[in-house]
């Protein structure tokens, strides 16, 4: 038995993926920024103290290099590949595993644009002894900071495809957002942040309205930014839609299966993305998932073909709307992609295959 600690958040996705070394045995410990209480099953978690704005950085790591000192893990497994100053920390441990998500090592997404975020990434990308990426867009956004061919390893997320399934009950979901029961819902269900195009799903869903579709669109609010959210209230108003629009509050992950069996169909709009874990839940959920069409591959395995979902263009409301007025009026494609999706995450990211994987990887790591 080992002892693992690892770095990232203790919610959602990832709480369910840092816990897959408990299935192996190992003493599984957590370094968390945020308020999450301990999932179920860790052996201790650690928070960094509050700290003055402008000194976040320097204390996050001098708590995290305590951390280490104090457990003296034999593993440590870093969730999001730029970490800052903590970086310095990290970058000494011997058995390093780094997961990358996508904005953490994609220049366009803007999170290390300024030349010291990309030293701070690079250091981390060299010291780790294995990089997991979701995906072949993700991996190539990885190789352009270096030749590390020989030390990225596959692996998704995975879905809980016992938690993520079809037939859930929502009719109090209908009840609670005022929606008929034969009614058609799409779910704006990404972070409500610039990145994510909210504001084109709505004038798609203006243009589609206009054009006879009759439907509910919801939208997350989850880690919304305040002036972009305020703004998606201004385009309701603009664009007419009043009740037709439904702003649904950050839902908990622990809520997301019944809130993907309540919605027909799913919007990802991102302008740059990884693999996204949540189009993989509503596709196992039977959603129909309609995705920007991005410069990297990174949807090709997800989309092969019609019945996996819709790729549309991020500059042109008019194609999205031509999608959604579609999709209405075919019921019996949104059948038979219910099923066929599926079966694709079954193939693709089913949670048992991938823990596997990645317990495989630390072992590996251990022994090396």
């Amino acid at each position: 038995m080992a002892k693992i600690l690892i770095v990232g958040q203790a919610a959602g996705h990832f709480s369910e993926r840092g816990l897959v070394g408990t299935r192996a045995g190992h003493e599984v410990h957590w370094f968390d920024d945020g308020p999450a209480p301990a999932p179920a099953g860790v052996a201790s978690l650690s928070h960094p103290p509050r700290a003055p704005r402008g000194l976040v950085g320097t204390v996050r790591a001098a708590a995290l290099r305590r951390t280490l000192r104090r457990l003296r893990p034999d593993l440590v497994h870093v969730h999001f590949a730029y970490q800052g100053l903590a970086a310095l920390a990290l970058a000494d441990h011997p058995r390093l595993v780094l997961t990358t998500m996508g904005g953490d090592v994609m220049i366009e997404q803007g999170q290390v644009r300024s030349r010291r975020r990309q030293l701070l990434l690079r250091l981390l990308l060299c010291r780790a002894r294995a990089i997991t990426c979701q995906a072949p867009g993700v991996e190539q956004a990885v190789l352009r900071w270096g030749d590390y061919r020989h030390k990225i390893h596959r692996v998704r997320w995975g879905v809980d495809r016992g938690r993520f399934r079809p037939g859930l009950e929502t009719a109090d979901l209908r009840a609670r957002h005022g929606l008929a029961p034969d009614e058609l819902v799409l779910f704006c269900c990404r972070l409500c942040q610039p990145l994510y195009n909210k504001d084109l799903a709505l004038r798609a869903f203006a243009r589609a309205r206009e054009r006879g579709l009759r439907a509910r669109l919801l939208v997350s609010e989850l880690y919304a930014e305040p002036g972009y959210r305020a703004r998606l209230d201004r385009l309701v108003g603009e664009l007419g839609l009043g009740e037709a629009v439904r702003f649904v509050g950050a839902i908990p992950h622990a809520d997301m299966p019944r809130y993907f069996n309540l919605a027909d169909v799913v919007l990802s709009l991102p302008s740059s993305d990884g693999l996204p874990q949540s189009v993989l839940e509503a596709m196992a959920c039977g959603s129909y998932p309609i995705l920007g069409r991005l410069a990297l591959p990174v949807y090709a395995e997800l989309v092969e073909g019609p019945e996996h979902g819709r790729l549309v263009a991020l500059d042109d409301p008019g194609e999205l709307s031509e999608a959604l007025l579609e999709l209405a009026e075919d019921p019996a494609l949104r059948a038979r992609a219910a099923s066929a999706g599926r079966e694709h995450v079954s193939r693709l990211a089913d949670w048992e295959d991938q823990a596997a994987r990645m317990n495989a990887i630390y072992q590996r790591v251990l022994e090396g």
